[in-house]
C-alpha cells in the first residue's frame, strides 16, 4: 500500500460538522486510524453551538485542519466549502456520527487508481446505534443483489444505477463516497439545495454518472449511525413529499434518460412513490390528520400494489403498513399509530 513516503497520491477527507460533539471523538479516531498514511483531513464546522470545535481541536495529528464558520451557511453551502478546501487528488466527505474501518481509504483509492473511467466509489455499511452497537438485519444501507458481485467492487453506469434507485431508492452510501476533486471541482455548482432540499447530494452523484461511471463496494467498509439526535430524523416526521422524488423527477424529466424508461421501470417508480405516501400517511395519522392519511392511501389495495407485495419484501410492507393506516383511521385509532410508528421506522427507514 503506497504511503506519503511511497508517493502515494493525497486524499483530502472532508468532515462537515454541527453540534456532533458526541461523536465526532470516535469518527476522527477512526479516520486518524486509517492503514492509507497519506492524509489531509479537513474538519468545517457550520457554526456549532455545542463543544465540537473544542473536540476537533483536541486531536493534535498534525494532518488535521480545522476550519470554523462564523455562520452557519446550511449543509450543502458548507459541504461546498469542503470542496473549496480539498488539496488531494481524491476527497471524500466523510460524516462526523459515523465510524469508518482502518482499510476503507485505502480500498477506495486502489479502485479509483486502477479505474480512471469511474468518477467516484460507494460501499456498503453496517448500521449501529448511539452505542455503536452493530444493529442486526437492519433494512437501512443495503446493497441491491443486482449490484453485487464476487469481484466486492464493479462499475456502473448512469442508466444502471438511475434505474436501480428507481426501484429500490436511493443505495448510494454517501458519507462513504469518495469522488476525484477535479470532478468535484469542475461540478461545484451542483450542489443547489435549493431545488433538491435533502437529497442534494444524490443529485451530484447522478450528475457525475452522467459522465463517469461509479464504482460500488459492497463490502461494508463504513458504519453508519442511526440515533434519535440525528438531524434526519426530523425527515421521519415529515408530511410532504420526500426529496429524493425532486432529484428523480428532474432527470426524468431529460429527453434522453424518459426514452429508455421501459414499462416495468416506470411501474417501480410508481411503487417506490406509493411507499412514500404510506409512511407520510402513518406520520399524518400520529397527528391526528385522518383525512390526509386516508387520501395518501387511496390506492393501497389496488391490483398493482398486491402483484408488486408479492415480488418483494418491501412492497409487501407498504401494503400492509397502507392497509393498516386505512384501518386505525376509519376506527379514528390515531393515539394506537404512534405506537405503531415506532416499527415502521425501524423497518422502514425512509
Amino acid at each position: 500500500m503506497k504511503t506519503v513516503e511511497d508517493g502515494g497520491p493525497l486524499v483530502s477527507i472532508c468532515i462537515p460538522t454541527y453540534n456532533a460533539e458526541a461523536t465526532l471523538q470516535r469518527a476522527l479516531a477512526s479516520i486518524v486510524a486509517q492503514t492509507y498514511r497519506n492524509l489531509h483531513i479537513v474538519v468545517v464546522d457550520n457554526a456549532s453551538v455545542d463543544h465540537t470545535v473544542a473536540v476537533a481541536r483536541e486531536f493534535c495529528d498534525p494532518r488535521i485542519e480545522l476550519h470554523v464558520n462564523s455562520t452557519n451557511v446550511g449543509p450543502g453551502r458548507n459541504y461546498a466549502h469542503c470542496i473549496e478546501l480539498a488539496r488531494g487528488k481524491y476527497t471524500a466527505i466523510y460524516h462526523a456520527d459515523d465510524l469508518y474501518e482502518a482499510d476503507i481509504v485505502a480500498k477506495e483509492v486502489a479502485f479509483l487508481e486502477k479505474h480512471p473511467e469511474a468518477g467516484a466509489i460507494s460501499t456498503g455499511a453496517l448500521v449501529i446505534d448511539e452505542n455503536d452497537v452493530v444493529i442486526k438485519n437492519s433494512p437501512l444501507c443495503p446493497i441491491p443483489s443486482r449490484f453485487r458481485s464476487a469481484e466486492s467492487i464493479q462499475c456502473f453506469n448512469f442508466d444502471a444505477i438511475f434505474k436501480g434507485i428507481l426501484c429500490y431508492s436511493n443505495f448510494l452510501l454517501t458519507p462513504s463516497i469518495m469522488v476525484r476533486t477535479d470532478i468535484y471541482r469542475n461540478e461545484s455548482w451542483r450542489w443547489r439545495e435549493d431545488l433538491f432540499g435533502r437529497s442534494v447530494d444524490l443529485y451530484v452523484f447522478l450528475g457525475i454518472l452522467r459522465s463517469y461511471q461509479f464504482g460500488i463496494c459492497s463490502e461494508p467498509l463504513m458504519r453508519y449511525r442511526v440515533s434519535i439526535h440525528q438531524g434526519s430524523q426530523s425527515v421521519r416526521k415529515r408530511l410532504e413529499r420526500a426529496d429524493i422524488f425532486r432529484v428523480l423527477d428532474y432527470f426524468i424529466a431529460q429527453q434522453e434518460t424518459t426514452g429508455h424508461l421501459s414499462h416495468r421501470e416506470k411501474r417501480d417508480y410508481l411503487r417506490l412513490q406509493r411507499t412514500d405516501r404510506a409512511v407520510r400517511a402513518m406520520n399524518c395519522l400520529t397527528l391526528g390528520k385522518l383525512d390526509d392519511a386516508m387520501t395518501l392511501t387511496t390506492d393501497v389495495f389496488s391490483l398493482d400494489s398486491f402483484v408488486a407485495a408479492l415480488t418483494g419484501m418491501r412492497a409487501m410492507q407498504t401494503l400492509l403498513l397502507g392497509g393498516l393506516v386505512r384501518v386505525l383511521a376509519i376506527c379514528k385509532l390515531d393515539s394506537i399509530a404512534c405506537k405503531i410508528l415506532a416499527w415502521v421506522r425501524r423497518r422502514m427507514c425512509r
